[in-house]
């Protein structure tokens, strides 16, 4: 697409439902990298769009209110949208002759999230908490290291394979669509969309390869591998994060990532508790754990401790 050109209507509405192929997002980097007044009018249009969305979700969340052990949480702030927006925007335009890597490093901060594409075109985005180290390519691959979580769409070289370091482990992959949470040793998880990925564990010497809606988790020192779209959804890329019908032990886990605290429970029975449920990540932690507790009648409760660093569920 040449630079000059303007964009096309079809082709931003595209961009910003997420629809958009690697090539046409290729085709939006390459405009807007042309001046700083184009990355504004991206920037701006999504905003715009955000805002849409914003106002549908709060429609919808009041319609749902009434509905049995449901918790939607939708965040009307403005100043949570901004961030959305605005806390990593990162394009490079695309050169295919030339797929090293730039070196760079981005850590995304407690409570926020961040979207980017590398120099390559891969397109990544990353969860609360999570940092990413872009290491440039050489012999032949393209290195990141990964801690945290983030979701990839690796741009496809099979003579460059896209390499992710995650401590002891490493997940090589050519072109395909992943999710990657490393946040420490004992908490791995890695699903697989689309394409094929390798999972190598230096320090036990396990590996194995997942083919799509295969993801394999790291639980109680043992490594699991399990099958189906009901495994995973990758929701907060958009903001949002939908559990149907899980366990609350693995709500909390995820609330305590996003937000950087960790969960504690007075008793291991309120961690099998059942609930489905759906919240923005805009919403503030406090006002997340109130809805949790009257999903089930405040017969659970919460407390901080005086650090805000540990919440604890108990009865």
């Amino acid at each position: 697409m040449d630079k000059e050109s303007p964009l096309s209507a079809e082709l931003l509405r595209k961009w910003l439902e997420g629809s958009a192929n690697q090539e046409e997002r290729e085709k939006i980097a390459t405009w807007a990298s042309d001046s700083e007044a184009k990355e504004k009018e991206l920037i701006s249009s999504k905003m715009v769009y955000m805002a849409t969305l914003v106002h549908e979700y709060n429609t919808e969340g009041q319609m749902k209110q009434t509905r049995r052990r449901r918790i939607l949480l939708w965040s009307v702030s403005i100043a949570a949208m901004f961030v959305a927006v605005f806390s990593l925007f990162i394009m490079f335009p695309s050169n295919r002759e030339n797929l090293r890597l730039s070196a760079i490093n981005i850590t995304v901060p407690v409570g926020q999230m961040s979207q980017l594409m590398l120099s390559d075109s891969t397109h990544v985005w990353l969860n609360s908490n999570s940092s990413l180290n872009v290491i440039e390519g050489n012999k032949g691959e393209r290195t990141v290291e990964l801690k945290g979580e983030g979701y990839f769409e690796v741009a496809k070289d099979p003579n460059h394979p896209f390499i992710v370091r995650c401590g002891n482990r490493i997940v090589k992959v050519l072109g395909t669509a992943f999710r990657l949470s490393s946040y420490s040793q004992d908490r791995f998880s890695l699903k697989l969309y689309s394409g094929s990925v390798e999972m190598t564990d230096m320090l036990t010497n396990y590996a194995c390869r997942l083919v799509p809606d295969e993801q394999i988790e790291y639980v109680n020192g043992h490594y699991m591998k399990t099958n189906g779209e009901a495994v995973d959804k990758i929701d907060w890329i958009n903001g949002t994060y939908s559990f149907t019908d899980v366990c609350l032990e693995t709500i909390m886990r995820k609330v305590g990532e996003y937000y950087g605290v960790s969960i504690r429970f007075q008793d291991s029975l309120i961690k099998q508790l059942r609930c489905t449920c759906s919240f923005h990540s805009g919403n503030g932690l406090e006002n997340i754990l109130d809805l949790i507790c009257r999903a089930y009648d405040n017969r659970i409760r919460y407390s901080i401790n005086e650090e805000k660093t540990t919440v604890t569920i108990h009865y």
